[in-house]
């Protein structure tokens, strides 16, 4: 598949939770443009507002930054998320609670039920740290339904 197969689109938001709703309503354009069944658009969805908070939460403590989210498309095939910050360098892949999602509440560290939501709703989850800048990349195949 070449860059001319898909759809491809960018956008950038303040770091600021007064802005999730403007960037959900982005990307719900987006997963509705690929096609798929409420029930994954609902969990990319949460997958995505996951992923955003926690850049809003840990990558810009000091200070209000710019997210920028970029989505790769091709309906009824795939959609892929780029959420971008230049923030601290934050790597939420290795911030996953200890033990999974059966450890005892009483027992857990705060923090990390985010991303193992998103690793178990996603298909692909990739983290980079590129030119000072944290490359967060999450991917869902569309998979027709029997």
């Amino acid at each position: 598949m070449t860059q001319a197969d898909y759809k491809r689109d960018k956008v950038q938001f303040q770091g600021e939770l007064t802005n999730l709703t403007a960037m959900m309503k982005w990307i719900v354009d987006k997963v509705n443009q690929v096609g798929f069944p409420l029930s994954d658009s609902r969990k990319i969805q949460l997958a995505m507002e996951e992923a955003l908070v926690n850049v809003i939460h840990y990558a810009y403590t000091d200070r209000v930054g710019i997210i920028e989210i970029t989505s790769f498309f091709l309906p009824q095939k795939f959609i892929k998320f780029e959420i971008v910050d230049q923030g601290k360098e934050f790597n939420p892949l290795q911030f996953s609670a200890d033990g999974g999602i059966d450890t005892d509440l009483l027992d857990r560290e705060e923090g990390g039920l985010g991303i193992i939501l998103i690793k178990k709703i996603m298909d692909e989850v990739h983290y980079e740290r590129q030119n000072e800048r944290n490359v967060l990349t999450i991917v869902k195949n569309f998979e027709m339904k029997k």
